[in-house]
């Protein structure tokens, strides 16, 4: 099974309004999740991951550079040893993937964009893997 799910931040188009998107996902799915802003120059995206109970933990950025479409992904700290995540940018999003999913994928993950000048978060979406 794989999964998609768009995560929006307030300041961009609404294509679906969803205020808490739930994603359910079986042990050793591949999940995509993106988060799309067509209305703003988006120079940078981050994505967040929060446990259950735990504080958010910056995963990966993914930077624009210039004209050139210049693009820097990287993920942060604990983020770095897996090969299962992958972040992919495109001109007004930035998927975040998770393959091969496992018990501890399980939590809640945001998006934020930052233009010039702010930061701006995104909806929230929750992943449940379930499976032994």
């Amino acid at each position: 099974m794989k999964g998609t799910c768009k995560v929006f931040d307030s300041l961009c188009f609404y294509q679906t309004k969803r205020t808490t998107p739930v994603m359910v996902a079986e042990l050793g799915d591949t999940v995509t999740l993106t988060c799309f802003c067509p209305k703003l120059l988006v120079t940078r995206y981050d994505w967040f991951k929060q446990s259950f109970g735990q504080k958010p933990l910056l995963m990966a950025s993914s930077l624009y550079i210039g004209k050139d479409s210049y693009y820097s992904h990287n993920f942060i700290k604990d983020f770095i040893e897996t090969n299962r995540l992958g972040v992919r940018r495109g001109d007004y999003s930035c998927n975040l993937t998770i393959s091969k999913t496992e018990p501890e994928d399980s939590a809640t993950y945001y998006c934020s964009t930052t233009d010039i000048y702010e930061q701006t978060f995104g909806d929230r979406t929750v992943l449940f893997v379930k499976g032994n």
